[in-house]
Order: C-alpha cells, then sequence, then structure tokens
C-alpha cells in the first residue's frame, strides 16, 4: 500500500498594500500562476491553469506535471489555492488557506499550507521531505509577499 506524508506550515505576511490590491493578487489567474516555484510553462483550460515545474529533488532537476486553480473565495477574507501535481512516480497536493485581515495602515495574511505528498518520494527520509516541502512552501509565501510589494511600487 502506497505511504501518503502530509505536513503542515502556518505564517503570517505583513503586506504594504490595501486588502483590495491583496485580494486583487490573491484572486489574479496571472499571480497566482507566478508562485509556483520552478515553473516551466503554463496554460489555461477552463477553470484550471496546467503547468510544467522543474524542481531540483537531491540535486537532480526534475519535472513535474499539474494545476493549480482557486478551490474557495470569500471576498477581502479568505481566499484558498490548490496545487496538485505528478511525476517522476510521485504525487503531490498544496492547499494554501490565506486569511486576510485589514489593519488599517496594512493587509496581514495569515497563511496555512497542508501538503500531502505520495509514491516514491514518501520512502525518502523524513527530515528530507519536510526540508523540501517547507523549502517549497516558503518560495510560494515570499514569491506572494514580493509581487505584493511590487504591486505597491506600480500604484
Amino acid at each position: 500500500m502506497e505511504e501518503t506524508k502530509t505536513l503542515e506550515y502556518k505564517g503570517k505576511l505583513k503586506i504594504s498594500n490595501t486588502i483590495e490590491k491583496t485580494w486583487n493578487l490573491l484572486t489574479d489567474e496571472k499571480s497566482i500562476s507566478k508562485i509556483v516555484p520552478g515553473i516551466k510553462s503554463i496554460k489555461r483550460e477552463g477553470s484550471k491553469l496546467f503547468f510544467h515545474i522543474k524542481i531540483s529533488i537531491y540535486a537532480l532537476p526534475m519535472d513535474f506535471w499539474g494545476t493549480v486553480k482557486i478551490i474557495e473565495e470569500v471576498k477581502y477574507k479568505r481566499v484558498k489555492h490548490e496545487i496538485v501535481g505528478s511525476g517522476v512516480g510521485t504525487n503531490f497536493s498544496i492547499i494554501i488557506i490565506y486569511d486576510i485581515l485589514d489593519k488599517n495602515e496594512y493587509t496581514e495574511v495569515d497563511w496555512v499550507a497542508n501538503v500531502s505528498l505520495s509514491g516514491r518520494i514518501s520512502s525518502l527520509p523524513d527530515e528530507f521531505i519536510e526540508r523540501t516541502s517547507k523549502k517549497i512552501i516558503n518560495k510560494i509565501v515570499r514569491t506572494v509577499n514580493k509581487i505584493a510589494s511590487n504591486e505597491v511600487e506600480k500604484t
């Protein structure tokens, strides 16, 4: 029977932007496509964005294919992204929930990322899986923060 590893990460972002612009960033298709690390290509079909990414695991570049989409929206309060993919005998699912709070001077975003991994990668040491998945989640969250910061400079 195939083992599934599940991990959870939490954090908080302080975005120097209005709640409206932060909301627009988290619900904009172009912005969402930029948050997936290692993106090589992306195309839209219906409500889904299909991607090809290349991520190094044990210093070996590996290809994965999948989708990214918004699975929940509560205007100016919550956005939930789902990133699902597979490649090299591995399946993954990342659900990131962004709870958005207007703090007048800035927007605070509390986030929770739930990661599920199965297939060949689940046979690797737990420490490696935790380190690698945390690195990917941190890249996603830093990119969200970076895009939001750049949006401030453009306005």
